[in-house]
């Protein structure tokens, strides 16, 4: 939790605020598992696609928000040299 966070119900998840404080700029989540990472693109893409083309809040589009369109292509340098990555 953030200090001096509003409690907030259980489930109820800042998407844009992981994003900022949790993705790196390449679009890595902080997990340490190459695969555990990809799961961050699998779960968030349905929201994705939901906001897509949403006008009514600037900045909820998530293919506009550069560390979430990084997520594409996050694992590309893992998946090549997966000879030498644990997956």
């Amino acid at each position: 939790p953030i200090p001096n966070e509003a409690p907030r119900p259980a489930g109820n998840v800042n998407l844009l605020q992981k994003l900022v404080n949790i993705v790196d700029r390449d679009g890595m989540g902080n997990e340490a598992s190459p695969s555990y990472n990809s799961l961050w693109l699998t779960e968030i893409l349905g929201v994705a696609e939901l906001l897509k083309g949403y006008e009514t809040y600037p900045g909820v589009d998530l293919y506009k928000n550069p560390k979430f369109v990084n997520m594409f292509t996050s694992q590309l340098p893992l998946i090549m040299a997966g000879y030498y990555t644990m997956q």
